[in-house]
């Protein structure tokens, strides 16, 4: 439970991106988004956000690969 509200602050404080997030609660993106909504918490919809999201997300994927 502390690593999911720790998670939601540093995504409302922009300093996490919401995979970035949903990683660290050991979640996939798509379970942290209902989270995000229950507390209230804004989705990053700034371009540079969306890119920043894509960009995390893709590195993930690659960095699991090679595991």
């Amino acid at each position: 439970m502390l690593k999911t509200q720790e998670s939601l602050e540093k995504v409302q404080q922009k300093r996490w991106t919401v995979w970035k997030g949903a990683s660290y609660c050991g979640m996939s993106y798509r379970e942290f988004l209902p989270l995000l909504r229950k507390e209230n918490v804004p989705f990053p919809l700034s371009l540079e956000e969306m890119e920043r999201e894509i960009h995390e997300n893709r590195s993930e994927k690659i960095h699991r690969k090679t595991k």
